[in-house]
């Protein structure tokens, strides 16, 4: 099936790679894909898709708090910000490995991934597009793999945010932050503190005596579950 993607290819050494992510909306069965870089190399591969529960919550928001925070000027400012990151990223392979959850066991009390959340105001919904942290107390954000910082600050929608580049088009994003304790530019390693949990930028007024983290990983733009990389880390043929 089509996964309406053009591959981004990256020098690696002596390999040329290209991270390729598959849709989650893929209808549940295995997949035979078959890639060719300009004419020299085709790979063939397997992919076994199976079924995901995907829970729905209501995303309460107060009227006031809605009104002033999402707002067209605001997600579009989101967006190009975004983009940005993508921008940036290195031709070099910062990662290796298993990745870690970004938030330490023991440290929080769910996690969700791909939740479909309804804003009650005019039933606006969006799905979130990575690991949702909920805890009852400030925690630390680690680094979920190695890269370099090439963004630490604040947007309105987000809160106070970090972008890690790990090369090959590989991203990760940690949202709603009460602190940041890393700067742009710096090289992180898997499990480098990058700040603490919070409530900051468009937050729920549910459960508004926890803090939260999202964290979300990217493939050039494109939301992958961090899951599988928790359990088997990206498999490099050298």
């Amino acid at each position: 099936p089509s996964i309406n993607y053009v591959p981004k290819f990256y020098k690696d050494g002596e390999y040329i790679r290209a991270l390729i992510p598959v849709s989650t909306s893929c209808i549940p069965g295995s997949y035979n894909f078959s890639l060719d870089y300009n004419n020299h190399s085709q790979t063939s591969f397997t992919v076994d898709v199976t079924s995901r529960y995907t829970a729905s919550y209501p995303y309460n928001l107060e009227d006031a708090t809605f009104d002033s925070l999402y707002s067209d000027s605001n997600i579009r400012e989101y967006e190009a910000l975004f983009e940005t990151f993508f921008d940036k990223v290195s031709d070099t392979r910062s990662f290796s490995g298993k990745f870690i959850s970004g938030l330490p066991k023991g440290t929080f009390e769910s996690a969700d991934y791909g939740d479909l959340l309804t804003i009650n105001k005019n039933n606006i919904q969006f799905e979130n597009p990575g690991l949702y942290y909920s805890c009852n107390k400030i925690s630390e954000v680690k680094a979920v793999n190695a890269g370099k910082v090439i963004f630490a600050g604040s947007n309105t929608l987000a809160g106070n945010m970090v972008a890690i580049d790990h090369g090959l088009g590989l991203v990760s994003v940690y949202k709603h932050l009460s602190e940041i304790s890393i700067s742009v530019g710096e090289t992180v390693e898997t499990g480098t503190v990058l700040g603490k949990s919070g409530r900051t930028g468009l937050m729920s007024k549910k459960g508004a005596n926890i803090t939260v983290a999202r964290v979300e990983i990217y493939v050039n733009g494109i939301p992958v579950d961090v899951t599988p990389l928790i359990e088997n880390g990206i498999i490099i043929k050298e």
